[in-house]
């Protein structure tokens, strides 16, 4: 449960600071830290959620039930 409780508390601090968190394998847990300076405003795309999961996926993103892996799944291939 380490690494949820730290994913989460740096879930937390992200809402105020720029954070980065790195696996710390030998705690078991992320390592959070703070930005040090003044970074400003994060600078988000102009694209829709699904535009972001498509790029961040590169079409590994199961959208509808007609998908291959759902059709093997359900044993219809």
């Amino acid at each position: 449960m380490d690494w949820h409780r730290s994913a989460a508390e740096a879930a937390e601090k992200a809402i105020d600071h720029w954070v980065r968190i790195t696996a710390n394998m030998s705690s078991g847990a992320y390592d959070i830290d703070l930005a040090v300076g003044n970074l400003g405003e994060p600078k988000w795309p102009e694209l829709s959620m699904l535009e972001i999961l498509r790029i961040a996926f590169k079409d590994r993103l199961i959208d509808d039930y007609d998908h291959a892996v759902i059709r093997r799944l359900r044993g219809e291939m």
